[in-house]
């Protein structure tokens, strides 16, 4: 059985990646709902089973229990019964609830995640709870889910092709195992290292777009003519590294042909202006320009 224990602060959206994941590959995942007594916050909430007070007394008592937890005076809890040994199965868990995980399945592969937002909105922050986090040396991978969610769920999910698992004790692997197990890194490591630099891309898109308003804005006062900065709406790999695209269109009339030259340059001269003020030395990008997105491209 694989297990995922994804941990994180209130708000982060560790329940929203996981319902993208069990949305798109419905056959692979099992998102393990928590039982709790609480009421809905919303009509259409995803993530738990709400039981009366009743049932969840019944529930405590079973010798079936993997974890528990109080929080502000509700009650939540897992069974054995929930998890499906024949799918991936993603559970939102605190601190107390990954050892008891681990305890109850002594024998599954665990991956441990930590989820982390730099903004959390008001409405998602759950007042008073008492639920311990971990820290980044206590989980095996860290997802910084601060731009997209299906981004976010692509990396998590990479990470799980990549049998990122840690194994029992008790797993036996032969020689050929291993090479097999290596061949299958050798397979997906292109998919984790896209994965790796869609999160780069977005944790990057805002100062990428004050970018390209930078260069028009300079170009534009420069030049007696106008010229438009097209930015990228997804990142661009190219040669195997992430680069962001400065694009510029001109009218045909506007510009000699002799002049494109001077102008990337001028394009240039900005861009690293812009990245020298801004202190983003490790932002890569390419320049172009178009000519209405017919003419030759020049990089630089």
């Amino acid at each position: 059985m694989k297990i995922v224990l994804i941990s994180g602060m209130s708000g982060v959206g560790k329940t929203t990646i996981c319902k993208n994941l069990c949305e798109r590959y419905d056959d692979k995942f099992n998102f393990v709902n928590s039982y709790t007594d609480r009421e809905r916050r919303t009509p259409k909430e995803w993530g738990h089973e709400f039981v009366d007070t009743q049932m969840m007394d019944a529930l405590l008592k079973s010798s079936d229990i993997v974890a528990r937890t109080d929080i502000n005076q509700y009650r939540y809890c897992t069974l054995k019964s929930q998890f499906d040994k024949n799918k991936i199965n993603l559970y939102t868990v605190d601190v107390k609830g990954i050892n008891d995980t681990i305890k109850a399945f002594p024998q599954a592969d665990f991956m441990t995640i930590l989820v982390r937002r730099n903004e959390i909105e008001a409405d998602c922050i759950r007042e008073n709870r008492d639920v311990q986090v971990p820290v980044r040396d206590d989980v095996d991978f860290v997802i910084e889910n601060n731009r997209n969610v299906e981004s976010s769920a692509n990396l998590l999910n990479t990470l799980i092709n990549f049998d990122f698992f840690n194994k029992p004790s008790h797993v036996i692997t032969t020689l050929n195992d291993k090479i097999e197990y290596v061949n299958t890194q050798c397979r997906l490591i292109k998919d984790i290292r896209s994965s790796l630099y869609e999160q780069l891309w977005y944790a990057n898109e805002p100062i990428y777009r004050h970018l390209c308003a930078f260069v028009e804005d300079r170009i534009n006062n420069e030049f007696d003519f106008d010229i438009r900065i097209l930015s990228d709406d997804e990142p661009v790999i190219y040669d195997g590294d992430l680069q962001f695209s400065l694009q510029g269109e001109y009218d045909e009339d506007d510009l000699a042909w002799t002049d494109i030259y001077s102008l990337v340059d001028r394009m240039s001269y900005h861009a690293h202006t812009f990245c020298k003020e801004n202190e983003c030395y490790d932002m890569e990008y390419r320049l172009s320009i178009s000519e209405k997105w017919k003419g030759e491209d020049n990089y630089v």
